[in-house]
C-alpha cells in the first residue's frame, strides 16, 4: 500500500523539486505541501491529481491504494 505523504516526499526529492516550487506550480501554499508530506492534512482526490501531473507522474503512485494505471494516465483529468 501506498502512503501519500512518504511517496510524496520522496517524489518530489528525486526530481529535485522544493516544496515551495511545487506549490507554485499548483498555486497553493508551501505548508499545504508541507502539511501534507508530515501527515497532517489528506488531499483530496483531485488535489492528488494535481500533484501528480505537476511532478509528471501517474496519479496512482500518490494514492493509498494499488490500482492499475494505464498509459493513458493523463486521461484522468477528463473524469476529476
Amino acid at each position: 500500500m501506498n502512503n501519500p505523504k512518504i511517496t510524496l516526499k520522496n517524489i518530489r526529492e528525486n526530481k529535485g523539486i522544493s516544496q515551495r516550487q511545487l506549490a507554485k506550480k499548483l498555486n497553493i501554499s508551501q505548508g499545504y505541501i508541507s502539511s501534507i508530506e508530515n501527515g497532517k492534512k489528506s488531499p483530496t482526490i483531485r488535489m492528488l491529481y494535481r500533484i501528480a501531473n505537476a511532478l509528471e507522474i501517474c496519479p496512482h503512485y500518490l494514492l493509498p491504494v494499488t490500482i492499475y494505471c494505464s498509459n493513458t494516465c493523463k486521461k484522468w483529468g477528463d473524469i476529476l
